[in-house]
């Protein structure tokens, strides 16, 4: 007996029967039937295949990507109900609307980075076709990007066929990709750290700065400079250092602002580093350990310094200044003393500067032996 398809449909055994009889002659005898000989009745298990493909080899961020999804069966008759199961690279988002199966529209279940249809019924000898297409995130870095597909048992979850892979290379844009950092070496006259429009501040030209990898900068006729791409770290919120050589500053000029500055990037974004530099009079407080005694167990300055502080502040205040504190070391006079030391002042320059300063007030500190900045 060939089994039929209709055999299979109906899912029920096959039951032969022999039977034997006398209907004739002296001795006519009954037909007699045979035990039953059931045969169960399965189908050959299907032979499945899947394959993963993708419609182009290279994206850039915000590109759609369309993948294929096929599924094949090679059993001549037996047929099987699937999940298919899509997993998405980081970063990449499904289109909504585009999944298609066999060119009619279905709607994925999602979860996470999973895009699950089912169930889906491939016949013996059958091809099923799923595509769908994904959009590249602003957060997917260039490199390869692997999608991955899988065909499961809806009822145990066991794999029905290898996992199938396609891969799209995803490249670095000039523009997103990259941090534009934009600045200015200008003449701070007002000091306080910032262009100021009002002032008229001009910009400082041929001045030389350093970025980190060693490249050098020079500032234009304008004082103007931008660094460039390749001179920038690469990773998304990355920190950036640049240094200005103050030996290229105009004599008797000074920073105004922190050098080197540091300043946090991010992509596709413009961010500013400016430097200040003025050619304001230096004020200069020299100190020793004479100006300072112990009181209550602790140290502070003596009555001289705390006055001449307060005529200081009151000499400058309307007139912008660069103030430099200074301390001369005595021989074998320990450095860390020293240090505490200029804190105290430079502390006690700010409270007065506090109260009666008319602009932003730099000052420097430096620590001398013999003459010689340490």
């Amino acid at each position: 007996y060939d089994v039929t398809q209709a055999d299979l449909d109906a899912g029920t055994d096959l039951v032969n029967v022999a039977r034997v009889a006398v209907p004739t002659g002296p001795n006519p005898l009954p037909a007699t039937d045979s035990p039953d000989v059931p045969v169960t009745v399965a189908a050959a298990p299907a032979v499945l295949t899947l394959e993963k493909l993708v419609g182009v080899q290279t994206a850039m961020i915000g590109d759609t990507v369309p993948y294929t999804i096929r599924v094949g069966n090679a059993a001549g008759t037996a047929s099987a109900t699937i999940r298919i199961t899509d997993i998405l690279p980081p970063g990449f988002h499904y289109r909504s609307g585009s999944a298609r199966l066999d060119g009619v529209d279905v709607t994925p279940a999602i979860h996470g980075r999973r895009l699950i249809v089912e169930p889906v019924l491939v016949r013996g000898g059958q091809s099923r076709v799923l595509t769908l297409d994904l959009l590249v995130g602003g957060s997917v870095r260039p490199g390869d990007h692997t999608n991955r597909a899988r065909i499961t048992d809806p009822a145990t979850g066991a794999d029905l066929a290898p996992e199938a892979q396609a891969v799209v290379r995803v490249l670095a844009d000039a523009v997103m990709q990259c941090a534009t950092v934009l600045g200015r070496v200008f003449d701070d006259r007002d000091q306080n750290g910032h262009m100021s429009p009002k002032a008229t501040e001009r910009g400082l030209p041929d001045i030389r700065l350093v970025a980190p990898n060693g490249l050098a900068i020079s500032t234009d006729a304008h004082g103007r400079f931008n660094v460039p791409c390749a001179a920038l770290p690469q990773g998304i919120g990355s920190n950036f250092m640049l240094k200005l050589d103050e030996r290229t500053l105009p004599a008797g000029y000074r920073l105004t602002t922190e050098n080197p500055r540091v300043v946090r990037l991010t992509p596709g974004m413009i961010t500013r580093l400016d430097f200040g530099a003025t050619l304001a009079r230096l004020v200069r407080i020299d100190l020793s350990a004479n100006a300072f005694a112990m009181a209550q167990d602790r140290e502070t300055m003596r009555p001289e310094l705390d006055a001449g502080l307060v005529t200081m502040v009151d000499r400058i205040r309307d007139r912008p200044t660069m103030l430099r504190i200074s301390y001369v070391l005595a021989k074998a006079e320990p450095r860390n003393g020293a240090e505490q030391r200029l804190k105290l002042v430079e502390r006690a320059v700010r409270e007065l500067w506090r109260r009666s300063g008319t602009y932003k007030l730099n000052i420097e500190t430096v620590i001398e032996r013999a003459g010689v900045a340490q």
